[in-house]
């Protein structure tokens, strides 16, 4: 009886070793993947930004180049993270279960400097499309403001706490101050993000439908509307997958049990993803948007444009301003 648990456990430890090193290596294909479908994304929307004819912002190619360079930071991370892994195996399979567990000490530091730079100019981007389509109104970005704030003062917490430990792994991996601290910097990206969707999506709704402007004009803005949902969406189911395993993953800088195996897989997957999509979204809506209106400008129709991330409005005539998209249909008249 005794002989039959002792194989039980043994299978068990065996399987958990295994899974255990499995997710750190799969998570690290899926990110190098990820980060080559990331790469033809970003030069794609260079060459669609710079050859459209709408006019271009300095603001909006730099805000998509750092967050493409950090994702390129953090696959070298990892990739360091996978080559000192194989030779930890090549010594011992345990002394390489303990390495996946934790990794590098350093690589927190960077992690989560990558991860709070990548949300936090993402979201920067979202509350100034917000900003701009709302005519410069102060009242709309107020909340979204709000959570941009905590999510900065969360992530200038956390890498202050790493630093002062001296990227301990242990106080990391169990610190419950940093778990409720990640838990409600996500969620608070979570919640701006659909906050700043919606607002973005009613103001040029009530354009279309309220003012009195040509039917392929509100085709346009439809296209924009799905544009802007269609990223937003998946960037923030992502967001709330990773958001959710992190917050039911247990911290512990021990090896994990078998049950919590498939926590740690989502809690890797989702983080990857994350990691990723927090910078393609923005520039796939860059490059999808600057497209359709490079089009509209070729037909010599009024178009919507973002191209520097603000929906204006362009008329044939020379001499008419470029104008913010605005509320009323006095307003949209008399431009």
């Amino acid at each position: 009886m005794s002989s039959n648990n002792a194989s039980v456990i043994q299978g068990d430890t065996i399987r958990v070793e295994n899974a255990t090193i499995g997710y750190v290596y799969n998570a690290f294909l899926i990110n190098f993947l990820l980060l080559g479908i990331y790469t033809t994304v970003y030069f794609g929307t260079l060459y669609i930004y710079l050859t459209s004819k709408t006019s271009r912002n300095l603001v909006v190619l730099s805000a998509i180049t750092v967050q493409y360079l950090l994702n390129v930071e953090q696959t070298v991370i990892e990739w360091i993270w996978i080559n000192i892994l194989f030779e930890t195996i090549g010594e011992s399979k345990s002394a390489a279960v303990a390495y996946s567990t934790v990794g590098p000490s350093w690589s927190y530091l960077l992690t989560n400097i990558n991860a709070f730079l990548l949300a936090v100019i993402a979201d920067s981007l979202m509350i100034w499309r917000c900003y701009n389509v709302w005519n410069g109104s102060i009242r709309a970005i107020l909340l979204p403001s709000l959570l941009l704030l905590a999510e900065i003062g969360v992530g200038i917490a956390n890498i202050v706490k790493i630093s002062v430990d001296r990227f301990n792994s242990i106080k990391y991996f169990s610190g419950h101050s940093l778990w409720t601290q990640t838990s409600l910097a996500l969620f608070s990206t979570f919640a701006l993000t659909m906050i700043t969707t919606s607002l973005i999506v009613y103001r040029i709704y009530n354009v279309a439908r309220y003012n009195n402007l040509p039917n392929r004009t509100k085709t346009t803005f439809k296209g924009i509307v799905d544009f802007i949902v269609q990223s937003s969406a998946v960037y923030s189911v992502v967001l709330l997958l990773y958001a959710i395993s992190w917050t039911i993953t247990e911290s512990s800088s021990a090896a994990p049990t078998i049950q919590q195996i498939p926590q740690n897989y989502l809690l890797r997957f989702t983080e990857q993803v994350s990691f990723i999509f927090a910078g393609m979204a923005p520039t796939v809506m860059v490059a999808r948007i600057a497209r359709v209106s490079s089009k509209d400008m070729d037909r010599e129709i009024v178009t919507a444009r973002i191209s520097d991330l603000r929906f204006q409005t362009a008329t044939r005539d020379a001499a008419a301003s470029e104008a913010f998209v605005e509320s009323s249909v006095a307003e949209e008249s008399e431009k």
